[in-house]
């Protein structure tokens, strides 16, 4: 999945199918749908900025780095 929004909250937080520490990223989408995904740790986006994302990776100004995880839904029961 591709999309963009808004860097809502970055911290610190474990890759669920690897246990990998990383950053969690939550982003809220332009239409009010809310996500999360995974990168790693060392290159955090700023709270409020703008970023984008494809399958494999996301960006935001100045910056391009490898994702860790599809993305999630915040909200969904844990399996």
């Amino acid at each position: 999945m591709s999309g963009n929004g808004r860097v809502v909250d970055v911290e610190a937080g474990t890759v669920p199918n690897t246990n990998e520490a990383a950053r969690r990223v939550l982003v809220d989408r332009p239409n009010d749908q809310r996500l999360l995904f995974y990168i790693p740790i060392g290159d955090d986006p700023p709270i409020g900025s703008t970023i984008v994302w494809g399958p494999r990776h996301a960006w935001w100004p100045g910056h391009r780095v490898r994702k860790l995880s599809n993305e999630i839904d915040p909200d969904a029961p844990l399996l």
